[in-house]
């Protein structure tokens, strides 16, 4: 089975990461292993417990 996963799906749940607070987001889309992953800090100057979701899919060809 194959999920699509559509950019601005992407973009929502970044968006929401922001409002949720975080000053850092970063997104890692690996077609290889079939994952987008999206890290966030809360603060930028101080570590901070990160939060992360992983969204597991297959690439399509």
């Amino acid at each position: 089975m194959t999920t699509t996963i559509r950019s601005t799906q992407i973009e929502s749940a970044v968006r929401a990461t922001l409002r949720g607070g975080a000053r850092q987001v970063r997104v890692v889309v690996d077609y290889r292993n079939g994952r987008v992953e999206i890290e966030a800090t809360a603060e930028s100057e101080q570590p901070a417990p990160r939060t992360f979701d992983t969204i597991d899919f297959r690439a399509g060809r």
